[in-house]
């Protein structure tokens, strides 16, 4: 339990920084809707809402009718545009908490809390966001196991 607590604390401070946030960013990300898909396993739908020019909301879906199994998650992520210097574009570093919800037919509800960290590569030639992120998350419910996930991903941008 207290590891649990460490866990928390910590990507609660981590988000909730702003040490590394970029105020002089090329992109004006506040209130950007993107849509895409996400792979490996689970595979599944993500969308990713800019709160402002640092910090969005990121959810993510995914269902299989072959086993009546389905996974929710949401992420609310920093995000430092000074780490990876690029152009065109930008690649900034991400990192965040978030929580995970996964079902399966005749098996318990299983709750996670996740640190995510990746890179996405945001273009200025294309409206698309590409992103890797390892997804490390320690399961609360039903019994506490440590794992990791490992996503790539691509979001079509929807600018406002």
């Amino acid at each position: 339990m207290r590891s649990l607590l460490n866990i928390m604390i910590l990507g609660i401070a981590l988000t909730c920084s702003n040490v590394f946030a970029n105020d002089e960013i090329n992109f004006n990300l506040d209130n950007e809707v993107s849509i895409g898909m996400a792979i490996p396993s689970p595979a599944g739908l993500t969308i990713k809402y800019w709160t402002s020019d640092t910090h969005a909301l990121a959810l993510f879906s995914s269902w299989s009718t072959n086993s009546s199994k389905y996974t929710a998650q949401i992420d609310y992520l920093t995000h430092d545009f000074k780490t990876i210097p690029i152009e065109p574009g930008a690649a900034p570093f991400y990192y965040g908490i978030g929580m995970r919800v996964k079902t399966a037919k005749g098996n318990s509800t299983e709750t996670s809390i996740r640190i995510p960290v990746g890179v996405s590569y945001l273009m200025d030639t294309a409206p698309l966001d590409l992103y890797a992120e390892l997804g490390p998350r320690l399961r609360i419910s039903p019994s506490t196991k440590f794992k990791l996930n490992i996503t790539l991903g691509i979001r079509y941008r929807f600018m406002p």
